[in-house]
């Protein structure tokens, strides 16, 4: 027969003791998501930028760089607006993060 389990009980679930509010979740994941995503741009920027220079005046390599450029930039707002929404949603839920 299985044991019965109490998720709720810090000693026996390491996640609550860790996460015990929806804020100290976002403490840690919301830091770590912004700075993947700002290198993820940064590369796509880099990439984009390399592929634009070494495109040599060839029409298709030039469109190809131009996509992935704009897809890099619509991804930075993405990015800055999702950063907002859940700045809001801390403000309206009074959930206290660490983000500046």
């Amino acid at each position: 027969m299985l044991a019965q389990v109490d998720l709720t009980d810090p000693n026996q679930n390491p996640l609550v003791q860790r996460f015990g509010t929806i804020g100290a979740f976002l403490n840690v994941v919301l830091p770590l998501l912004t700075l993947f995503a700002a290198l993820a741009f940064l590369a796509m920027l880099l990439y984009g930028t390399f592929t634009w220079m070494t495109a040599g005046g060839n029409p298709e390599k030039v469109k190809k760089s131009a996509k992935i450029l704009g897809f890099s930039v619509a991804g930075f707002f993405i990015m800055v607006f999702a950063y907002f929404f859940v700045k809001l949603l801390t403000n309206l839920l009074n959930i206290s993060t660490a983000l500046p």
